[in-house]
Order: C-alpha cells, then structure tokens, then sequence
C-alpha cells in the first residue's frame, strides 16, 4: 500500500501516488511545480555509445 508522506493515509489514486502526497496534502504545497514522469537518474544502456 502506498501512503502519503506526510499523513500516511493511503493513496488511492494515479495524482496522489504520483506526487506521494493525497490532495489535502498537495494544497498545502502552494508552489509546487508538477513531478516528472521518471524523475530517478538511470544509468547509460551498455553498449549505447558505440556506433
């Protein structure tokens, strides 16, 4: 189960899950911009800069 981060109550939708916050929680965020999709640094694929 997913939870909010800051009141743990379960996240039962895309958005909420999205941005790790459910939306009582989210508007206390007033400037928040919108999280990216993939926001995790990944590593090159082997062999992906050889021609």
């Amino acid at each position: 189960m997913v939870t909010c981060a800051d009141c743990k109550a379960p996240l039962t939708d895309s958005v909420s899950r999205r941005w790790g916050r459910g939306p009582t929680c989210r508007s206390s965020l007033h400037s928040a911009p919108e999280p990216g999709r993939f926001t995790a640094e990944q590593d090159a694929l082997p062999g992906a800069d050889e021609p």
